[in-house]
């Protein structure tokens, strides 16, 4: 059973590079969609795949695949790229420390973390971890990427 077959008024929602015959809005990066008092903005955030997005409802971000607590997404999908993941992540931090990060999953059962420990402790990207450095150590094989 689809979610709109429960919630008729459900909203498909999906960045540009995901178009979809399903998909009832698209955004572009830095577009922003108003829902009861929320406002959701889109963050371009490939890597994963080449059409991942990332969402920010007010100290809050909404990560999908690009960023995981402790580590990061695979790029071993259609269009992924560990250099657009390494962008992507970066972009992610620009947010404030305090940002609550909430991954589509985690493999160990967590469901919340912040930039700032993420930047402190993500084994992947955290830590100053250079562009060169995270490329070389995932390969974007799924081997060390989650």
């Amino acid at each position: 059973m689809s979610i709109k077959a429960v919630f008729s008024q459900a909203k498909i929602v999906l960045g540009v590079a995901n178009v979809v015959t399903c998909t009832d809005i698209l955004l572009n990066d830095g577009d922003t969609l108003s829902f009861g008092a929320y406002t959701l903005g889109a963050m371009t955030t490939p890597g994963h795949t080449d059409g991942c997005m990332s969402y920010v409802v007010d100290n809050q971000i909404f990560t999908g695949d690009a960023l995981l607590i402790r580590s990061c997404g695979r790029c071993d999908f259609q269009g992924g790229s560990a250099e657009k993941l390494f962008d992507s992540t970066q972009k992610i931090f620009t947010l404030p420390d305090e940002t609550l990060v909430y991954p589509a999953h985690d493999y160990g059962g967590r469901r919340v973390s912040s930039i700032w420990e993420e930047k402190q402790f993500n084994e992947m990207i955290g830590a100053n971890v250079d562009k060169q450095t995270f490329i070389h150590q995932g390969q974007c094989n799924g081997t060390r990427f989650a």
